[in-house]
């Protein structure tokens, strides 16, 4: 007599990604905290103490180090007074997000031109108003075959064009 093929039942739970393939990740990325330090480089100057503010800039940072930088030597100087300071605060507001100790040390130098962790890179304005084209039949009856989605997608892009237009006028 011939056995009945009984189905397995598999049951999965969901994994991070970074549980699944660490490996891949870390091609990937090589410091996956970027959105949280991004934080960091935003409320630098309610991190770093106030004495000094005028005179620091981050411009690099590599595995658990953080690369700070002054104009010039007296400067860069009186920086290092504030090393245990700055390193503890730094730790301290990466803590409220979750990364405990993320920086083990800090290097200071003189920037020389580098460039800060604090600039962020603007769009030009050349770039920011350009607009899609408008379309030949803009505006008419295009049928969908009842694709309503199609339709709701359609009407947006109409709008968007209509806001566009009021806003540059």
């Amino acid at each position: 007599m011939r056995k009945k093929f009984q189905k397995q039942r598999r049951i999965s739970s969901p994994l991070a990604i970074g549980e699944l393939y660490p490996e891949l990740i870390k091609k990937i990325s090589p410091h996956p905290h970027q959105d949280i330090l991004r934080d960091l480089w935003d409320n630098w100057d309610m991190v770093c103490p106030e004495e000094i503010i005028p005179f620091i800039k981050p411009y690099s940072y590599k595995g658990r180090v953080l690369y700070l930088g002054a104009e010039n030597p007296m400067d860069l100087q009186e920086i290092r007074m504030y090393y245990a300071e700055l390193l503890e605060r730094i730790n301290v507001f990466l803590a409220s997000y979750g990364l405990e100790n993320c920086f083990e040390r800090l290097e200071f130098s003189l920037i020389h031109g580098k460039k800060s962790l604090l600039e962020r890179e603007a769009i030009p304005q050349h770039i920011t108003n350009v607009y899609p084209p408008r379309p030949q039949n803009y505006g008419q009856e295009i049928d969908f075959h009842g694709n309503k989605s199609l339709e709701r997608c359609y009407e947006a892009f109409c709008n968007r064009l209509d806001f566009e237009e009021k806003s540059n006028k």
